[in-house]
């Protein structure tokens, strides 16, 4: 793992996850210089950011890390709120001083979805769980940089709704998926795009909204990826997804029933918005056949 990089470089905290992963394949690409030490290595809450950077020039942090677990975070307050809020602070406060760009990762889930169109930046958010709130909480301690909100992440490794619902469909299994919760699927690789191409942009500081451009359901972006799936794989099985209420499927954590954001201001900015869902699904299913799927635990 590289702790250290010689050349001025960019931070990456949790890039072992599913975002940090396709974020460190994105710099990559680019000849981007990149540190990135694990949660052992380095723990932001605790740890001086002074002392470990020692020596070392960063042209960016990309803050990837998140307690993102929406419903343990019901009864873990604690843990959420060292990574979705104190972690920020410390390093949206080291950043500031230092004059060095950071990049937030932030979510649909802080608004309350009782709009009747697409939330943008300035909307005002109402945080319906834990997990939202420590969120919004934490894009309060961003000042000289981006806060990135996006929604229904999906990457090609760990653990996601398409990993998941694909796994359960080969296994044969019933699937009951929700169909009154409207969002916009989002995949890892094209949002670490979009967070590189901040970088090399530079918009003014501040909020922007980075997704998908498909409204859906979750039981019809199950119906879609699992019909680009099948079709990658040349699969014979049928498709049957049955669509359920919210109410049939209680959650200890409360999911905003629309939570649909613009990417207008993004647009405006300059930068090249998301690819095609379609486009991306394909992508993701070349990176998991079957037999990958199969195997996770």
């Amino acid at each position: 793992m590289n702790l250290r990089a010689n050349p001025p470089a960019v931070l990456v905290t949790g890039a072992e996850g599913m975002l940090g992963r396709h974020v460190c394949a994105m710099l990559e690409s680019r000849g981007i210089p990149k540190v990135t030490p694990s949660h052992r290595d380095f723990n932001v809450v605790v740890d001086p950011i002074d002392e470990f950077l020692e020596g070392q020039r960063l042209l960016a942090v990309i803050n990837c890390a998140a307690y993102t677990a929406v419903d343990l975070a019901e009864t873990h307050l604690q843990e959420a709120r060292d990574l979705n809020k104190f972690a920020v602070k410390a390093l949206g406060g080291w950043c500031t001083r230092h004059k060095i760009p950071l990049v937030q990762t932030s979510t649909d889930f802080v608004f309350d979805g009782t709009s009747d169109r697409p939330y943008v930046e300035t909307d005002l958010p109402n945080p319906l769980s834990v997990y939202a709130r420590t969120k919004l909480e934490g894009e309060a301690y961003v000042a000289h940089g981006w806060v990135v909100r996006t929604s229904w992440l999906f990457g090609d490794q760990g653990r996601s709704f398409p990993r998941t619902m694909i796994r359960a469909w080969l296994l044969g299994k019933e699937l009951r998926v929700v169909g009154d919760q409207v969002g916009c699927p989002t995949y890892a690789g094209e949002l670490a795009r979009i967070i590189g191409d901040i970088l090399e942009v530079k918009p003014s500081f501040g909020k922007y909204h980075a997704t998908g451009p498909a409204q859906m359901s979750w039981s019809d972006f199950a119906r879609t990826l699992l019909t680009i799936y099948k079709d990658q794989h040349q699969l014979e099985q049928e498709i049957n997804v049955q669509s359920i209420r919210t109410e049939d499927w209680p959650t200890p954590a409360k999911r905003p029933a629309y939570s649909v954001l613009s990417n207008q201001k993004l647009i405006d900015a300059g930068l090249k918005p998301h690819s095609s869902l379609a486009e991306c699904l394909y992508s993701f299913a070349v990176a998991n056949p079957p037999e990958k799927i199969l195997a996770d635990n």
